[in-house]
């Protein structure tokens, strides 16, 4: 990914980490429309990597070991909350 000019991640200097150059515009709206901050290339993979292990996470019930059924239940229950 491209640094954007002028702009500088934002997770990074609350870190205490100043002017890390950022990479990713976190925009809900699209490219460019503003309003949603910036992140450098390992925030963001930090970012994604954190939210796929809180979705596996609900998708198998947690992190302990459970049964075959438990894990259905959950497979069903995080299946059925996101249809």
């Amino acid at each position: 990914m491209a640094i954007i000019p002028g702009e500088f991640c934002e997770r990074c200097a609350d870190d205490g980490h100043e002017n890390v150059p950022a990479e990713h515009e976190l925009d809900s709206w699209g490219c460019g429309s503003g309003g949603g901050g910036f992140l450098c290339d390992d925030c963001c993979t930090s970012a994604a990597e954190a939210a796929y292990e809180r979705m596996l996470s609900d998708y198998y019930g947690g992190s302990g070991p459970v049964t075959l059924q438990e894990q259905y239940n959950a497979a069903s229950d995080w299946k059925r909350r996101n249809r």
